[in-house]
């Protein structure tokens, strides 16, 4: 079903991918690796209050960028952000 709603032609990116960043990794782990493995997104940066989490996921699938600030992350360049923390 993702797979429909979340391709580039819907969007209009012209064929470039969609950077995603995903917040709160011990939550969105599993939401993390849908976009990791679409084929029209690319996980860019993720961001988690536990820097050493966020470092751990990064590492492990290759994100470059990791973030312990919102804000900051926020700024890094992304089209769509994923907000997988607690209630």
């Amino acid at each position: 079903m993702l797979r429909g709603v979340l391709t580039s032609r819907f969007f209009g990116w012209g064929g470039r991918m969609l950077r995603v960043g995903v917040v709160g990794l011990r939550h969105g782990r599993g939401l993390f690796r849908v976009f990791h493995n679409h084929r029209d997104a690319r996980v860019t940066a993720v961001c988690d209050v536990a820097v050493d989490r966020a470092e751990q996921v990064a590492a492990e699938f290759g994100v470059a960028g990791v973030y312990s600030d919102f804000e900051v992350f926020l700024k890094s360049g992304l089209d769509a952000v994923v907000v997988a923390t607690p209630a």
